[in-house]
């Protein structure tokens, strides 16, 4: 069996209530050929004493003057020597034969990716996401650590972060989608998602408009023009994309600046693909679902001025 060196990269931004819970639970893995990368993002709490308070040789702590999140990821490049790279949110942990089971799917192919399902906890439940093996799962799941990498496939590619304030996850998944078939769905779940932590981006960042989103929507349209098996999966997924970042990020902008936004990236898309291809609709949740046909019944019938001026709650 082949015990490749497995690079775990965890960027921290004052995680002083659950850094060590993450750290101590790649420790613990029954699979020990490893290299832990920890970049403490200038955090202004406790973080970078408890990461220092770590004596382990696999153990290597960056500081670094907050450069934010994306950034803070792509410090791996030039630090992880690993065979594969692990993506772990500093809130978030694995349970201890993760690795272990990872290592033996690799050994049966050489894989450029490995997806696997995961867990949801909220300090007192564990709920399953069950992932299934298929295009509209792979595109639909874009979250950079509930995979594995192998690290030469994403530094030949020149794969990273973009300097992005939003779905700089989902770009950096659709670019290494585009570039590689290899890839794997493990039916079984290892890494524990923690979703009650109030300061993370993902709680935070769906308040306004973000002026770099243009910017990711337009490499996103680029991307999917390389992706011919997949290029109606993936037009799906930027459509949707969309509509929830109008939804989530516009209820607190006012009508206007509400329209200008929804104009400018929607008549963008529309010029790339025809936006109401939706025939993989049955695959999607029906909370997504509803909110998706609902939206697009909206813009083909021009009634989104009308929506905008009920739904916007302008502070």
């Amino acid at each position: 069996m082949k015990t490749p060196l497995i690079s775990i990269i965890i960027p921290v931004y004052n995680g002083e209530k659950y850094i060590k819970r993450c750290v101590d639970s790649i420790i613990k893995q029954t699979y020990k050929n490893i290299e832990i990368i920890t970049i403490n993002d200038w955090s202004t709490d406790n973080t970078l004493n408890i990461l220092n308070s770590y004596k382990q040789d696999c153990i290597k702590v960056i500081n670094q003057k907050n450069m934010g999140l994306w950034p803070t990821r792509n410090v791996w490049i030039k630090n992880a020597t690993g065979d594969y790279v692990l993506f772990v949110d500093a809130d978030d942990f694995l349970k201890e034969d993760s690795l272990e089971t990872y290592v033996k799917e690799l050994n049966k192919w050489d894989y450029d990716i490995i997806i696997w399902w995961y867990y949801k906890f909220d300090w007192k439940n564990y709920k399953k996401v069950n992932l299934k093996w298929d295009l509209f799962s792979q595109y639909d799941h874009t979250e950079p650590w509930n995979r594995i990498y192998k690290r030469k496939f994403l530094t030949d590619n020149w794969i990273l972060f973009w300097e992005l304030r939003s779905n700089e996850d989902l770009l950096f998944c659709l670019e290494s989608y585009s570039k590689t078939d290899n890839i794997r769905f493990i039916n079984d779940s290892w890494y524990v998602y923690f979703i009650e932590n109030q300061e993370s981006i993902t709680k935070t960042m769906h308040k306004h408009f973000f002026p770099d989103y243009e910017k990711a929507l337009k490499l996103c349209c680029e991307l999917e023009s390389k992706a011919i098996k997949d290029k109606k999966f993936m037009q799906y997924k930027i459509v949707k994309s969309a509509i929830v970042y109008l939804i989530f990020s516009g209820r607190y902008e006012n009508p206007q600046k509400f329209m200008a936004e929804y104009k400018r990236h929607f008549n963008f898309i529309k010029s790339r693909f025809n936006i109401y291809i939706m025939r993989f609709i049955f695959k999607e949740s029906f909370i997504y679902n509803l909110v998706i046909q609902w939206f697009l019944f909206f813009d083909k019938f021009h009634l989104v001025n009308l929506f905008s001026k009920i739904y916007c709650k302008w502070e």
